[in-house]
């Protein structure tokens, strides 16, 4: 760059930033600072505090220093103060910093750079408007907003004190004040260091030597704050949609990660994700170099288009096809000549995006030419900082210093520094402080904004569909309410939601338990007089939530009868679904739905999407609960509500209620037509008390079930308030052969085994290990087992044709002449002895044709428990993932399901336990398929078809050698769907609003 000078002499400019080493803005910074000190200026740096400095510093670049350093001595050779302050951002950590540095500096001019849309972030960071922000106390305000976000009122003060404002987009000059010159200054990048590298980072960064077969990545380098959270999540289910419908591909990160911001992520795509962590940017071209595309995601929005990520030049520059937003720089792309652009961001279109570079490689390569034109038109360090010296050189010539008229305010100190924590970009190495925690808007109020049925379209359609209803079809629902003293307040919302159903043909039969607050009567009163459907009964003696359910039950005229808690409110569309419901099958005599929470200010969080029809999982936990409808004459037939069960009497109610009931007189809508009331105190929120009398009445029904059906069983209770049925082993226990079917590997066959035998309680076992002919060579001769339970052996097959799991288990199995097959790998073992105990329990249930437990890693995390099946979205294959994959076994799961025994489509070949007459009746598992983890689930559809159920238990754990994750090849994939598609239309264990990636049970945008 050729010298330059201001007024015949070089100048000293101070760049300011708002955050630290690694953040962003500093590369901009030190590129700019950089060039202004080679075209003979001195120029500095300062942060609000340092961490560990990287290789960005290198041998004559600007000094970076701390805000406290710089004010205490002047980081310029001559030791003079600035002529120039080149604040980044008007944040309020910078404007403190800004305003004592002037007191010092009188006579330098002020830059102030806008590279963000202020007031957006403090919204989306808040979660409250800026007016609302603006009408908050200082005090108050301080304990929301940190000082590394702009102050809604300073801020814009700040930038009118300037002489001269730079913007990273056009769109950013609404916000420059009209008298403040401005100036358009994108970033600078040295165009040279992005010459293609082809693998130069892949051994460093230790990234795999070699991809897969077809394999594709995709680059993504960014550190994840609250700001970009949503953008990232879409990106990672882009990836998974992109593998899922047959492209495989991996999605290298790099970046920081907060624990927080990364929890919400921590599912989504996780097995197609490299995560580099914090990466030297001088690393960065070679990792680029690497990419088949480079994604840089979000939509058109308020956030995007006044951004412009720093990746993005940097994406350009590095020659491989780029993929942005149609917002920021993106206005000025030529889609398909410069990159690729984004309407609206969503993951389906960043995975369909991706597929046009990765299917034509013509395109790929007009990209590569034109997306680095583009960088050296836009984004040269030498020419942008040429025109940033002569806008300085405008400023100091058309301005003239203008002293603040204050106070002069002490120097900075350290115990303020600590107090602005770096929340953008975290250091990564060393603790920061505590701030106040950013608004993260949840992943469910997102996802009701987008999908809850509450749209005027949506209710017209559903009026539409009710009109046409015949008149024999318009069952009259009777709505069950029982009453004691309940708040004013939400029982007026709770009636008003019966008000508001879209579907008329109701009655609302409300039981008053003797309240002793009078504006209860009162309010009662007024309600029956305004519409004849609310009929009230008012008990003479309060007789508790059971007795008062009858006496709203003898008001009931009504085919069908709904169960209103007086706090609780139902979806405007609750009634309706129902009737729609009935509509298609009059057969009906239970519907349930999934239900949510509401607070005391209208919020909904906590949503439940439940499963269909779960047997086993009832007998755990109340699942069906709110919303719940019964046929009327069987809910007189089996007596209503029994007292004594206070707490549980619902439970007890839908244990009574579905004994002897088929499942095709159960129907689930899978859609939140219930809102439970979370008031304190509530047990919406919670069940504390050891003891409590809701625990004791879940006993009590629990209890009286297994007499009733005379199960012989233990009642054990679990974590979360739920419970264990713990089955008594038949006398005498049934015979166990635990198959190994050995493939492929040379290992010690009778190490294994005894290992597994001495772990494992279970008496009345042998242990049958397949093997080749060349691998029984290599191992000991089969031993009677060296214990005192020796009963007990271990015996060897040689199995016929090539190695194959399911071959060799189907040998196995033909070989054996015990009741029960239990299918192993060898690298498996218990972690709990009792694990056979629980596996031949739940199997001598005559219901139950197939029975596992759960799989971990050495690592301590869940590989596998049942497995969910969902037709894929290409439509031509299914989906497969391991339920709760990655997560802890002892954790809760979603909803507590995780410690609970339940109906699953499908198990794991791992640990599957099988009747050997079922599985030999069944054919066993069908050699046909490349992965005996797809016979597996093809049997485990096989033995639902015949009309038993299959289910996982926590009750039997085993732990793998190695990491092995559950996987199904894509072959297989198409060939079940091409078997099952017919009858499998989705998983009766899982639930359409729940996604179909990581261990699953994370919301689907959108429902399915």
């Amino acid at each position: 760059m050729r010298s330059s000078a201001f007024y015949g002499k070089p100048v000293n400019i101070l760049f300011v930033n708002y955050g630290n080493e690694t953040s962003n803005s500093l590369n901009h910074i030190y590129g700019f600072a950089s060039a202004a000190r080679q075209a003979g200026h001195s120029s500095a740096i300062t942060l609000p505090q340092l961490g560990r400095l990287r290789s960005i510093i290198k041998r004559n670049s600007p000094p970076i220093v701390s805000y406290d350093e710089c004010i205490r001595s002047s980081p310029f050779p001559n030791h003079k103060p600035p002529d120039i302050v080149h604040a980044w951002t008007p944040r309020e950590c910078v404007r403190t910093f800004v305003t004592a540095c002037r007191q010092q500096a009188p006579l330098a001019r002020l830059i102030i750079h806008l590279e963000d849309n202020e007031e957006i972030l403090l919204e989306t960071y808040s979660g409250k408007s800026i007016a609302e922000l603006q009408s908050l106390p200082s005090k108050a305000l301080r304990s929301v907003i940190p000082p590394q976000l702009a102050h809604p009122f300073r801020y814009r003060e700040f930038l009118k004190e300037s002489d001269g404002i730079t913007c990273i987009t056009e769109r950013l000059k609404r916000f420059c004040p009209p008298a403040i010159h401005s100036r358009l200054l994108y970033p600078g990048i040295e165009l040279p260091s992005f010459t293609t590298r082809e693998a130069a980072a892949q051994s460093r960064l230790a990234l795999p030597d070699s991809r897969l077969s077809g394999e594709k990545w995709i680059v993504y380098t960014g550190s994840t704050t609250f700001a970009n959270l949503a953008d990232i999540r879409t990106l990672l289910i882009a990836v998974h949609m992109l593998n899922e419908q047959g492209t495989p591909c991996k999605l290298i990160r790099t970046g920081i990660n907060p624990a927080a911001l990364a929890a919400q992520l921590d599912t989504l795509a996780r097995e197609y994700i490299i995560d580099l962590g914090f990466v030297d940017k001088t690393e960065i071209p070679s990792l680029l170099s690497l990419a088949d595309a480079l994604v840089q995601p979000g939509a058109p929005d308020n956030f995007n288009d006044y951004r412009l990520p720093s990746k993005i030049p940097e994406f350009l520059a590095s020659g491989r096809a780029t993929i942005i937003p149609r917002a920021n720089i993106g206005h000025h792309i030529i889609e398909g000549e410069h990159a690729l652009l984004l309407k609206t961001g969503s993951a389906q279109e960043i995975a369909d995006q991706c597929l046009r570079v990765f299917s034509d490689p013509a395109l790929a390569a007009r990209l590569s030419a034109g997306g680095r034109e583009f960088a050296r038109q836009h984004f040269d360090l030498q020419k942008n900082t040429q025109d940033l010296l002569k806008f300085y050189e405008e400023v100091l010539a058309n301005s003239r210093p203008r002293p603040l008229a204050r106070k002069i305010i002490p120097p900075l100190v350290s115990n303020w520094i600590n107090d602005a924590r770096n929340f953008l970009w975290p250091d990564h190495t060393e603790h920061q402080p505590e701030s106040p925690g950013p608004f993260i808007e949840s992943e469910y109020t997102r996802w009701l904004k987008q999908h809850d049925r509450s749209s005027s379209a949506q209710t017209a359609s559903v009026r539409n569909t009710l009109n046409s209803l015949p008149i024999p079809a318009q069952h009259r629902l009777s709505i069950l309410m029982p009453v004691y003293n309940t708040d004013p307040r939400w029982l007026t919302r709770a009636i008003d939601s019966v008000r508001n159903q879209l579907y008329p043909n109701w009655e609302l039969c409300i039981a008053d338990d003797a309240s002793t607050e009078p504006p209860i009567r009162r309010l009662l009163a007024k309600e029956s007089a305004s519409d004849p459907r609310i009929k009230i009964i008012y008990r003479e003696r309060n007789g508790h939530i059971s007795e008062a359910s009858n006496s709203a039950l003898t008001l009931a005229t009504g085919a069908f009868v709904v169960l209103l808690d007086h706090d609780d409110e139902l979806h405007p569309h609750a009634l309706a679904e129902a009737a729609l419901a009935l509509s298609k099958n009059p057969g009906l005599d239970l519907l349930y739905s999934d239900r949510d929470k509401i607070d005391d200010y209208g919020k909904r969080f906590a949503p439940y999407f439940k499963p269909d029809w779960n047997p086993d999982l009832l007998l755990a936990q109340n699942y069906l609960c709110h919303l719940i409808i019964f046929r009327t004459e069987r809910l007189r037939q089996i007596g209503g509500f029994r007292k004594g069960y206070e707490g549980s009497q619902d439970w007890d109610l839908a244990l009574r209620y579905t004994e002897g009931l088929g499942p095709d007189k159960i129907h689930h809508i899978p859609k939140v037509l219930y809102h439970w009331r979370a008031a304190p105190g509530s047990t919406a929120l919670h069940l504390n008390e050891k003891n409590s009398y809701p625990q004791r009445a879940a006993r009590k029904a629990l209890t009286d079930h297994l007499t009733r059906t005379a199960t012989s069983a233990e009642l054990l209770p679990t974590p979360g308030q739920h419970w264990r049925i713990k089955y008594t082993l038949p006398s005498p226990a049934p015979t166990v052969c635990i198959a190994l079917p050995l493939i492929d590997r040379i290992i010690d066959a009778l190490a294994s085994a005894e290992k597994i035998h001495t772990a494992t309680s279970y008496d009345s076992s042998r242990l049958l290990v397949g093997m080749h002919a060349d691998h029984a060579a290599s191992n000991p001769a089969p031993t009677k087992v060296s214990c005192s339970r020796t009963v007990a052996r271990i015996s060897s097959l040689i199995c016929n044709g090539s190695p194959g799991y399911a071959s060799y288990a189907n040998q196995l199995a033909r070989a054996s002449n015990a009741k029960i097959l239990t299918f192993l790998d060898p690298d498996l073992f218990p972690t709990n002895p009792g694990w056979l105990d629980e596996l031949v329990s739940q199997l001598s249930r005559k219901e139950i044709g197939a029975v596992g437990g759960h799989i971990i890693g050495p690592d301590k995390k869940i590989l596998q428990t049942g497995i969910i099946i969902e037709p894929s979205v290409a439509g031509d294959r299914f989906t497969a993932l391991s339920a709760f994959a990655w997560s802890d076994p002892n954790s809760d799961g979603y909803n507590n399901r995780l410690r609970l025994v339940q109906d699953y489509t499908a198990l794991s070949a791992d640990g599957l336990a099988i009747k050997r007459d079922l599985f030999l009746r069944l054919g066993g598992f069908d050699e046909s398929f490349a992965s005996h983890q797809s016979a597996a689930i093809d049997l485990c559809l096989r033995i639902r078809q015949s009309g038993l159920r299959v289910i996982n238990t926590p009750h039997a754990q085993l732990m793998r050698a190695t990491n092995t994750r559950f996987e199904i090849p894509h072959t297989d994939r198409i060939a079940l769907f091409q078997r099952w598609s017919s009858t499998h239309l989705h998983d009766p264990a899982y639930n359409r609003n729940l996604a179909l990636y990581g261990g699953g049970f994370s919301l689907a945008f959108p429902p399915r």
